[in-house]
C-alpha cells in the first residue's frame, strides 16, 4: 500500500495532497484535510469494516485490487464488504484482478 500510494503521488503531482496512506498501528501518511483517496492495506480495511462500519457512511467506492489473492484477510474482507453493500446500498464496489473469476464474485456479491 505504501509503495503505490508513494508511487501514485509522484506520477500525479497535481492529486499529491488528495492522496495518503493508512496503516495498521496508526500509521498515516499524507494525510490532510484536502484527503480524497486512501490507500490502505488489506488488515486495515478489513479491521474498520468490522469495527466501524459507518466509517463509509460519506465514501462513495471501494476498490480492492488483487481480489484473487486468497488468505484468512482477503477471504473476511469479501464477506464484510457484501455485508457493506446491504447496509449501504449507494457505495460502490471495484474488485480488480489480472486471473479474476467474474462470475464467481457477481455470484457471491
Amino acid at each position: 500500500a505504501k509503495a503505490l500510494a508513494e508511487r501514485v503521488r509522484k506520477v500525479e503531482p497535481d492529486l499529491a495532497h488528495k492522496i495518503a496512506l493508512r496503516m495498521g498501528h496508526g500509521m498515516k501518511e499524507f494525510e490532510t484535510r484536502k484527503t480524497r483517496a486512501w490507500f490502505v492495506t488489506t488488515g486495515y480495511v478489513v479491521r474498520l469494516l468490522a469495527n466501524h462500519p459507518n466509517w463509509f457512511d460519506s465514501h462513495t467506492h471501494l476498490i480492492i485490487d488483487e481480489v484473487h489473492e486468497r488468505s484468512v484477510d482477503s477471504d473476511i474482507l469479501c464477506l464484510l464488504c457484501r455485508r457493506l453493500l446491504h447496509s449501504h446500498p449507494t457505495i460502490r464496489l471495484v474488485l480488480m484482478s489480472a486471473t479474476l473469476a467474474a462470475d464467481l464474485y457477481s455470484q457471491y456479491f
